[in-house]
């Protein structure tokens, strides 16, 4: 018999208990100790929960212990593809909306199954998400990596292994600010057959395929791991990354290219990714650069037989800075004359010289805010 009154700390000599006290009975008895697989939020996996979002159902805890429901609206079908290392149990992602919100989750995966894939279905409504990728041991999927498709198999982001805690998109190289993707992908895109180049020189023009109605181009650089991101516009279905004088475009880094095209006055949404690794400039590449200024500017291809000639320009001082191109032959007679605004700080400018030019070697002279830079071009 207890010596002890109703509501005394007690012992009931069971480990499985806490908080044990003299109940109504004069008896020592604890509360059961509940362990929960998320303790934080004092829930297991599978339980169900609200994410405090109205536009989903079935909400319940995830393996990554995040309050995650299924879309109501759900109509972009997305793959996300990832190669493992040895290590897949240090492997996780999450799939976040515009606010930031876990929409979809999953790893860890398992150990010892480098270079096998799993692929992850997501599904989630239109709109603008985030893609966080982390390694908890701090040195990102060796010899891995991952790739997040569309339902048309269109890229939304294709990255290497090489990362480090985490891999997600963000503003640029002085940055932390992640930039969001947006839902359904147009059918804009890269050129095919110069997509996913692992060492083309940063001289040399990357493509976009002509799209109908377009009157501008804009293109997004960016480094799914964080490092660089970047958009430009041309009126151009090209441009040359090595011309980009503020914040150049690297060397020697897995880069994703997309693009948009300007239809009616508005942008389209950008469509699917390629893969690119530039290397340095080397004077093989066919392109002839050369300084006005501060101004950075290229002709290619250089020789030309087609009589069309892409002159870029990158560091431009003033939009509307007005530019003069003058073609000369071997004589000193003009065979050419152009003037243009500049669109922007960097920018592209197709010239049509007439068919009846004869093969051999012109100079080119280009007058940009008032200095001039002189370039020789070889017509074949």
């Amino acid at each position: 018999m207890l010596e002890a009154n109703i509501g005394d700390a007690c012992d009931d000599n069971n480990a499985q208990t806490e908080h044990d006290m003299v109940n109504a009975a004069c008896e020592c008895a604890g509360t059961p100790i509940i362990t929960w697989d998320c303790p934080l939020i004092e829930a297991n996996i599978g339980d169900a929960c609200n994410d405090g979002n109205p536009a989903t159902i079935n909400d319940t805890v995830n393996d990554q212990c995040a309050c995650v429901g299924t879309p109501t609206d759900c109509t972009q079908n997305l793959v996300l593809a990832i190669t493992l290392d040895e290590f897949g149990s240090q492997t996780t992602w999450e799939f976040q909306d515009d606010q930031f919100n876990i929409v979809a989750s999953g790893g860890p995966y398992t150990d010892g199954a480098a270079g096998s894939v799993v692929e992850e279905d997501i599904c989630v409504p239109v709109g603008c998400y985030h893609l966080v990728v982390n390694d908890d041991a701090g040195n990102g999927i060796s010899a891995g990596g991952y790739v997040l498709t569309d339902a048309n198999g269109r890229r939304v982001v294709d990255a290497s292994g090489n990362f480090g805690e985490a891999s997600q998109v963000l503003g640029g190289p002085s940055a932390d600010i992640p930039q969001a993707f947006c839902l359904p992908l147009s059918g804009a895109r890269m050129l095919p057959g110069l997509c996913d180049k692992p060492s083309r020189s940063i001289a040399l023009p990357v493509y976009a395929s002509t799209y109908p109605g377009a009157t501008m181009y804009q293109y997004w650089i960016f480094d799914p791991h964080g490092s660089y991101n970047r958009k430009v516009a041309y009126n151009s279905t090209q441009f040359v990354p090595g011309n980009l004088v503020t914040l150049p475009v690297p060397t020697n880094v897995d880069l994703n290219i997309c693009v948009r095209p300007m239809v009616g006055g508005s942008y389209l949404p950008f469509g699917g990714v390629c893969k690119y690794r530039f290397v340095p400039h080397h004077a093989a590449n066919g392109s002839l650069s050369s300084m006005a200024g501060e101004t950075t500017i290229t002709l290619f291809p250089n020789p030309n037989r087609t009589r069309v000639v892409n002159l870029s320009f990158s560091g431009v001082r003033a939009h509307g800075t007005n530019i003069v191109v003058e073609i000369f032959d071997a004589f000193g007679k003009q065979a050419h004359t152009e003037q243009f605004p500049a669109a922007e700080e960097a920018f592209s400018q197709v010239l049509q010289l007439d068919g009846g030019l004869a093969a051999g070697l012109y100079m080119v002279n280009i007058t940009v805010d008032g200095q001039r830079s002189a370039h020789r071009l070889v017509l074949e």
